[in-house]
């Protein structure tokens, strides 16, 4: 396993299998340094050039898409041009496939795993906000009053890149009134829920299922598949998980609707690999250990 310290050490060697997961995660990061972030995909696809791999794996993404709604499958496609963190990573796609013309593109929705710290099953678990910006901060603490002042001052520290508030959830962890706090946030509506609107739609991926299907992927020759489930509306995964009914119409409307041509060869029909009732199946397994609830 490499990462961004150790990969150079990867250059002039040979695999019979390589995965890369390689492609920084941050959107917000990648959006606001456009040239920083291609420079970084450049220099990782420069290194990748140097090896030989009879199978290169790509994870990527479906921001790939100039629209995630659009119901694009394998073979029917447009791709991003205007946002710096999609358009990259398609062109990170395309550079590649000129290196390793027989390289496998795996494309992902939104994740959920242990490890994984951001989307909307993240915030349902974790519902104190991990960033607020200043105005927001400032309505929280009026909210949680003189008693949970101090606590919110220890917990949150002003990020100058992000212009925000940031949680440090380690010490949140750790705090005698981690419960109180949580509470107190609720009350005051102020949950990491409120950035969701409850009507958008999201593909969840249970990542745990990643090696298994690489697996097929190579099995099958499969050059390029956008692993994909049944769209579920936010407001659904939230009664699933929580049994609490959840409504806000107040945040940008998201949907992702990704689609394959490949389902029968993950043994489904139709347009997704994993249907709806399968993967509110897995969200619950997931919430419940990760809640013990």
């Amino acid at each position: 396993m490499y990462n961004s310290r150790t990969i150079a050490s990867i250059a002039g060697r040979a695999f019979d299998v390589l995965v890369c997961a390689g492609a920084p995660a941050s959107m917000w990061a990648a959006n606001r340094d456009p040239a920083g972030d291609e420079a970084n995909l450049k220099a990782l696809s420069n290194t990748l050039s140097t090896v030989k791999a009879k199978h290169l794996v790509l994870i990527s993404t479906i921001a790939v898409f100039d629209d995630p709604a659009a119901g694009y499958d394998e073979r029917h496609a447009s791709y991003e041009v205007e946002k710096a963190y999609g358009r990259n990573r398609r062109t990170f796609e395309e550079r590649l496939r000129a290196v390793f013309p027989t390289m496998h593109t795996v494309r992902l929705p939104a994740l959920f795993g242990a490890g994984l710290k951001k989307n909307f099953v993240f915030d349902v678990i974790n519902p104190v906000p991990s960033f607020l910006p200043p105005e927001r901060f400032a309505v929280l603490k009026e909210a949680v009053g003189d008693r949970l002042a101090e606590a919110l001052a220890n917990l949150y520290r002003f990020d100058t890149g992000l212009n925000m508030m940031a949680l440090d959830r380690s010490a949140l962890a750790l705090s005698p009134v981690k419960q109180e706090f949580t509470e107190a946030v609720a009350a005051a509506g102020m949950q990491a829920t409120q950035f969701t609107n409850s009507q958008s739609e999201y593909q969840y991926y249970d990542m745990s299922r990643l090696a298994e299907d690489i697996d097929r992927v190579i099995e099958n020759d499969l050059d390029v598949v956008n692993i994909c489930s049944e769209p579920i509306a936010a407001r659904d995964i939230h009664m699933e998980l929580t049994g609490v009914p959840f409504d806000n119409d107040r945040s940008p409307l998201v949907r992702e609707d990704m689609r394959t041509v490949h389902a029968d060869m993950f043994g489904a029909t139709g347009h997704y690999l994993y249907d709806r009732a399968d993967t509110l199946a897995r969200l619950k397994r997931f919430y419940q250990a990760e809640t013990g609830r």
